[in-house]
């Protein structure tokens, strides 16, 4: 009996071997299967198009699948619950217009309960097709529609009321800036909007004058320059809301493996849109001392030095200065987090992210890190973010780790109190 079990199964995989070399052949490039949460997806093969090195690139392949996205996809899908149930909503449609393989969307109709119609599109024929393919081998032809569409035309298309979607992800390769705009049109009221950009080099201060005409606004090379540029994306999509007099409330936002990824809910009340363009502003950093201090509105005219030691300092913005997620949002999702613990292949790493988002929400718009100048010279050798936040929160001052970068911490103390009470404690430590 158990002879003809593993026989079928073979059998299976020498069938499913034999379809996958003759679609191979139909689409003209080296395929393979994989598993990825409750489905089975057809990708390219990405070694068969590594450089001469042996380096795999996602994108040299002809369709785009990068396989160190999948923690990104199972917190779309945890976060996709997360809002359903949050927000009462019955049957969702969703949309993903940047579809490539088309992975996201089939995952969305098969774990969101009540994901009754994914809307696809991608402007390439070979990703079209892969995608259709992987939608019919889930036994999803009836619920996703897979459409050759350029992004935005496919978003306008479904931009009257009747038409408009619960979730929409935009998900592509380089900036969403394009996008956002008529996602907006085409999102019902209250509904969610996820947006990934990748196009992390201008937001970081390596590219300034990209970041200034994709985003309008100012990034600046800094410790904590991760955080700077996911606040510069949050403000600059907030605005192009308020550009269509629609309120884009950020619930969570986060880094991770060289990407920003956002989680808005929408609301056309202009109230809620101006107290939003309220919390938009800049953040001064001085790197000679380390200071750090906020602004919001418009940079005062001839603001120009630290107020600690009088040095220049480096001016971000306008970025968002209010509360990256929201508490009752991040506790919804660690509830389905934990509640789909065996069906999350990136669960410690989402845990992980989700605890330290929740630790770090209250603390300043910026962190600071164990190996800069200032704290070097008061700790002589590097010591660990634990330990110095440890001694802050027991001096009065509230601190936390944060999620952008392992020797990261965040505090309310400003730069000459964290120097002064790591030297007194080092003082203690010898004696």
């Amino acid at each position: 009996m158990l002879s003809i079990k593993v026989n079928s199964i073979k059998m299976k995989d020498m069938m499913r071997e034999k379809r996958l070399i003759e679609l191979e052949e139909i689409l003209g490039i080296k395929l393979k299967i994989v598993k990825e949460g409750m489905a089975d997806i057809i990708v390219p093969r990405l070694e068969e198009y590594a450089d001469k090195y042996g380096h795999i690139d996602p994108a040299r392949a002809p369709v785009f699948y990068n396989p160190i996205m999948e923690a990104n996809r199972d917190l779309a899908i945890v976060c996709a619950i997360a809002y359903k149930k949050a927000h009462s909503r019955g049957e969702l449609t969703i949309c993903e217009p940047l579809c490539a393989t088309g992975v996201r969307g089939v995952r969305y109709a098969l774990e969101v309960k009540n994901a009754h119609k994914i809307i696809m599109s991608d402007i390439s024929d070979l990703a079209v097709k892969i995608a259709r393919l992987n939608a019919f081998i889930n036994g999803l032809t009836g619920r996703i529609e897979v459409y050759k569409n350029e992004a935005n035309r496919l978003l306008l298309k479904y931009a009257q009321k009747d038409l408009r979607f619960d979730v929409i992800d935009i998900d592509p390769f380089g900036s969403p800036i394009y996008f956002i705009q008529n996602a907006i049109r085409a999102l019902k009221h209250k509904g969610l909007l996820a947006v990934t950009a990748t196009d992390l080099a201008p937001l970081v201060g390596v590219y300034p004058m990209t970041c200034k005409r994709r985003y309008f606004a100012y990034s600046i090379r800094s410790p904590f320059s991760r955080e700077i540029g996911l606040r510069i994306l949050i403000a600059s999509i907030i605005r192009e809301g308020a550009l269509l007099e629609v309120a884009l409330i950020p619930v969570l936002a986060y880094y991770m493996d060289h990407y920003f990824r956002c989680y808005f809910i929408m609301s056309r009340s202009i109230s809620q849109v101006d107290r939003l363009l309220d919390e938009i502003g800049y953040v001064f950093y001085c790197p000679n001392c380390g200071m750090r201090w906020l602004k919001k509105g418009i940079i005062p005219a001839g603001e120009a030095k630290c107020p600690i030691c009088n040095g220049s300092p480096l001016i971000a913005g306008p970025l968002w200065l209010g509360r990256i997620a929201e508490n009752e949002f991040i506790k919804a999702v660690i509830e389905e987090v934990d509640f789909r613990k065996k069906e999350i292949g990136s669960y410690r790493r989402i845990r992980k992210l989700l605890d330290r988002l929740h630790d770090e929400v209250e603390m300043p718009p910026y962190y600071y890190r164990v190996d800069e100048a200032f704290i070097l010279r008061a700790t002589k050798n590097e010591v660990s973010p634990k330990h110095i936040i440890e001694i802050l929160v027991n001096n009065g001052y509230r601190a936390s780790l944060t999620h952008f970068n392992p020797k990261g911490f965040k505090t309310d103390a400003k730069p000459e109190d964290i120097t002064n009470l790591l030297y007194e404690h080092s003082l203690k430590a010898k004696q």
